[in-house]
């Protein structure tokens, strides 16, 4: 009789900070361990972006991720809340495509921040990439940052790349 278990083990991940960009903290389980990676849906759920980030948001009426990834989908919008939060629109881009990843299954801050310490900004170059050849390249950008505490496998990037190709293209440049 085996002892192994078919419930997935319930390992916790400790927060980390991202030395560069500081976009990703997750305290919950990754989705490769049976965990729930559901996108924060409250701009404050967000993780590492400074205190004024949610507090500028919430002045011009943006609350949701999905809100502000409605708003940030454009350049326009992304000038318009520039102008109004004093938040640069290279960091309302980067803030819009972190949220845009994280659209995928199974990706939650910290693989959205992998993603992108990996060379994957948007959804749409999730698309062409080889599923061998990221999953290197996260191991070699989780090694330098400390990003997550579980790497993803090959399988799992393969699926990530599969349901990139399925979502509609929201961001425009």
């Amino acid at each position: 009789m085996s002892t192994r278990s078919s419930i997935p083990f319930p390992a916790s991940v400790s927060s980390f900070e991202v030395p560069q960009r500081g976009l990703c903290q997750q305290g919950v389980v990754p989705a490769v361990l049976g965990g729930d990676r559901k996108m924060p849906s409250s701009i404050s759920d967000l993780d590492g972006l400074g205190p004024g980030f949610a507090v500028q948001m919430k002045k011009v009426g943006i609350r949701t991720t999905e809100k502000l990834l409605e708003t940030a989908k454009s350049l326009k919008g992304r000038l318009m809340l520039a102008e109004k939060t004093d938040i640069s629109q290279e960091d309302l881009l980067r803030v819009a495509n972190m949220i845009d990843r994280m659209r995928i299954k199974g990706v939650g801050q910290d693989y959205a921040a992998l993603l992108e310490a990996a060379g994957v900004s948007t959804i749409k170059e999730l698309r062409y990439r080889n599923p061998g050849r990221l999953a290197e390249l996260m191991a070699k950008a989780n090694m330098e940052r400390k990003l997550v505490r579980v790497l993803p496998s090959e399988q799992t990037v393969g699926r990530w790349i599969d349901h990139a190709k399925t979502l509609p293209v929201k961001i425009s440049y």
